[in-house]
């Protein structure tokens, strides 16, 4: 079934090859998996293996063999064999015999049987079977390496396409902005200034953007590295970054590795191949006994007959071989004690991965958790800075600052989702175990910038009372001042609360407020009304702006204690 759906998804990617080709993490997984050539090495070893068990089992049958034979000698065609050769009288006189054939042939047949091996047979076919074990496990876990090698490098390039995202549409609105503002200045209703701040900080995004592009189009070919793309278009990915939090142990986690690493198992079988070459050394003490049998035809002579059968039974027994024995049998029993330490080790080792699997996560879960909170303070402080730069509170270079705060902000953010993503990948190929059942998932904040680009356009856009250059001392902070110095004007307004037989000091709160328009004034003033008690409020309008003062204090202290609450009700209202 995996291998028809792999075969769709190679005839899928041939027909949107015209296109491009957009992959998702499970359909990247696949392809490597498929075409990588370390994967496969690790898989001939299991090929390999396999072999060898035929061929252990092959030697417990009977082996035949047939051989051929064909001999031209020369030799003299009388051969003399003296009187007295063999014993007195025998033969009692010289003998002539004719050999004038030179050639002979002859055809062996022959079959033989081992009977006793001491183990040596037993021990070999077993040993096979626990190599072959031993390598599937090892491409087992090749496989999870591969796989996390994978996901790793498929979340950082996706990170890096969020953040390019992010960067272009960023630069779309900057640049709308910058036309904006230079039609202004056009008009006089900008300043040089603002036209230089806005270039230069478009000029820093575009070069972020270059970079961004960069670290995009190098993990895009990483990813293709691993995965064996062979396509001539692009590559896209399907996917977004996931946010979550592990409800799993540490204790969890450790039983789960020591149960599952495949490293781990392959380790007992190498215990378990050293234990069947102890056995096969020691099969060197017992006999060999075999059982063969032989049918020959070969060509008639004065001295051989055509036809010949012979059945042989024969024993090897080693008597003294100067201890060579025992000492095959110590070096495999010390190789088998070298494996169990290693085990005994890489048991530690393990252990210890997971739990730094398992602290990283949990670390990155406080950095995203960070990072959000940083990233909710970075939008609540950009949308102060729009409407204060709208109120002509503070500068652009201000605002400027505000939003370039923000999208680091943003990008921070993405890089704990990316390390949150990359760290599950790292628990999952720690342990060899799936960690969806201890996962939970939980929404991934986006701010909407889109929405702030629109707003801060239509800010820039809309043409101010006076020039910009006008160093207005406008704040959403308060003084105390002297209310001698405060003047009045034919719109000052007063506004009392409850009248109290207080003595009132000359000290007042000043410039809680200083907006462009009467509505912002009278709303701030609408909002003191229901908290400050016993004072006066007092909306001036001066320097083309609409300031609003608070009176009436016994002392400087009572005024300073007004003004930390005024600051809070500021942040609250704007």
């Amino acid at each position: 079934m995996k291998q028809i759906l792999l075969i769709l998804l190679v005839f899928s990617l041939s027909l949107v090859n015209a296109h491009a080709a957009e992959l998702s993490l499970e359909e990247c997984i696949a392809l490597a998996l498929e075409n990588n050539r370390g994967l496969k090495a690790f898989e001939m070893d299991v090929f390999s293996s396999e072999e060898d068990i035929k061929t252990s089992r092959t030697r417990f049958l009977p082996s035949l063999k047939l051989k051929g034979n064909y001999t031209f000698l020369d030799k003299p065609d009388v051969i003399i064999i003296d009187s007295d050769s063999f014993a007195t009288g025998i033969p009692p006189e010289d003998i002539e015999l004719h050999a004038k054939n030179r050639n002979m042939y002859g055809l062996n047949l022959s079959i033989e049987q081992p009977l006793f091996t001491g183990g040596n047979l037993t021990h070999s076919f077993m040993k096979s079977k626990i190599l072959n074990e031993e390598a599937r496990y090892n491409v087992e876990r090749q496989k999870k390496l591969l796989i996390f090698e994978i996901k790793k490098a498929f979340h950082e390039a996706l990170k890096e396409q969020l953040y390019k995202g992010i960067l272009e549409k960023i630069i779309e609105s900057k640049k709308e902005r910058l036309k904006v503002s230079k039609e202004l200045f056009t008009e006089g209703y900008a300043q040089r200034e603002d036209v230089l701040l806005l270039e230069t900080d478009l000029s820093g995004s575009e070069l972020a953007l270059y970079k961004a592009k960069n670290r995009v189009d190098f993990a895009l070919s990483n990813l293709k590295r691993l995965i064996y793309y062979q396509g001539a278009d692009e590559l896209s990915q399907k996917g977004k970054p996931i946010n979550g939090f592990l409800t799993a142990s540490l204790q969890e986690l450790k039983e789960s590795a020591l149960q599952n690493r495949e490293d781990l198992k392959r380790s007992l079988f190498k215990i378990k191949i050293a234990e069947e070459d102890i056995k096969l050394a020691k099969s060197g003490f017992y006999p060999h006994a075999s059982l063969e049998g032989k049918y020959t035809i070969q060509k008639e002579t004065n001295i051989a007959r055509p036809e010949v059968w012979m059945l042989t039974a024969q024993i090897d027994w080693p008597i003294f071989e100067w201890g060579k024995t025992r000492s095959e049998v110590r070096k495999t029993e010390a190789q088998k004690q070298r494996l169990k330490y290693e085990h005994e080790e890489l048991e530690r080792t393990i252990v210890l991965e997971a739990e730094q699997a398992w602290r990283v996560f949990k670390e990155n879960e406080k950095e995203v958790e960070v990072k959000e909170k940083r990233l909710r303070t970075a939008e609540y402080r950009f949308k102060q800075a729009m409407y204060r730069y709208a109120e002509r509170v503070i500068k652009l270079v201000d605002l400027l600052e505000m939003e370039a705060e923000l999208i680091k902000a943003y990008n921070e953010y993405i890089i704990a989702i990316n390390d949150i993503d990359i760290s599950l990948a790292h628990l999952e190929v720690s342990t060899s175990s799936s960690i969806e059942r201890w996962f939970t998932t939980t929404d991934i904040y986006r701010p909407d910038l889109e929405f702030f680009s629109k707003t801060l356009k239509e800010i820039i856009t809309k043409k101010r009372d006076g020039p910009e250059d006008k160093s207005i001392e406008s704040k959403h902070v308060g003084s105390i001042v002297d209310s001698n110095r405060l003047t009045t004007t034919s719109e000052d307004k007063f506004i009392e609360t409850e009248s109290t037989d207080v003595t009132y000091s000359s000290y007042v709160v000043v410039q809680s407020g200083a907006f462009n328009t009467r509505q912002n004034a009278e709303k701030l003033r609408d909002n003191f009304l229901n908290r400050i008690g016993h004072k006066r409020i007092r909306i001036d309008h001066k320097e083309g702006l609409y300031k609003v003062w608070i009176t009436g204090f016994r002392d400087r202290e009572e005024a300073e204690d007004m003004l930390r609450e005024v600051v809070k009700l500021l942040v609250e209202i704007f």
